[in-house]
C-alpha cells in the first residue's frame, strides 16, 4: 500500500471540541503538537465577509445591467 517509506507523512486535525478529543490520539507519537487558533477580531472578520461577499457584488451588478 505505502511503498515509498522515506516520505514522511503529515496528519492534521481539526475540532471544535478538543475536550472531548480521546487521550489515545494525544499519546507520544500521534498528535504530539497543539495549536489552538481563536476567533477572528472584528477587522477580520469584516475582512473575511468582504472577500466572501466579493463575487456576488460582481453578480449582482451584471444582472443589473
Amino acid at each position: 500500500m505505502f511503498k515509498n517509506k522515506s516520505k514522511p507523512i503529515i496528519v492534521i486535525a481539526a475540532t471544535n471540541k478538543p475536550q472531548m478529543v480521546d487521550f489515545a490520539f494525544l499519546r507520544p507519537g500521534r498528535f504530539d503538537k497543539q495549536f489552538y487558533i481563536g476567533l477572528p477580531d472584528i477587522n477580520a472578520r469584516i475582512k473575511i465577509i468582504e472577500i466572501h461577499l466579493r463575487d456576488r457584488k460582481k453578480q449582482s451588478n451584471s444582472r443589473a445591467n
